[in-house]
């Protein structure tokens, strides 16, 4: 896969949407996440509307790197069928492109977690 995602999983908790993306970082794995919420989930589970209260943690990524992400995410996630969905990052604010590349490194890893702040307007 070449390119950009954009991750999303919701978790019934802040500690665990703040846990995965702590870790998605401390590995390399994404350069950049955020944790919101609460948020109420409405779904269908076995033939009943179900509601939670969840939070939300979403990532950018190298595409290459989605496997490891998902496997870091349901290996800490509590649901039997978590939601973990990506999108495809089509375009953005070119200086922030250009620093997603250069985060990343070519090895997919992420290298320089302060050049963000360095960025010029």
């Amino acid at each position: 896969m070449k390119g950009f995602l954009y991750i999303v999983t919701s978790v019934p908790g802040e500690k665990l949407a703040s846990h995965i993306s702590e870790r998605l970082i401390g590995d390399g794995l994404a350069m950049c996440t955020q944790v919101y919420g609460p948020v109420e989930s409405v779904f269908r589970w076995k033939g009943k509307t179900e509601r939670r209260r969840e939070w939300i943690c979403s990532a950018k990524a190298r595409a290459s790197r989605y496997p490891e992400i998902e496997d870091a995410i349901r290996s800490m996630h509590p649901d039997k069928v978590p939601e973990i969905i990506s999108f495809k990052v089509e375009s953005g604010f070119p200086k922030y492109m250009e620093w997603l590349s250069s985060a990343t490194g070519a090895g997919g890893r992420m290298d320089d977690i302060h050049h963000r702040r360095n960025v010029k307007k």
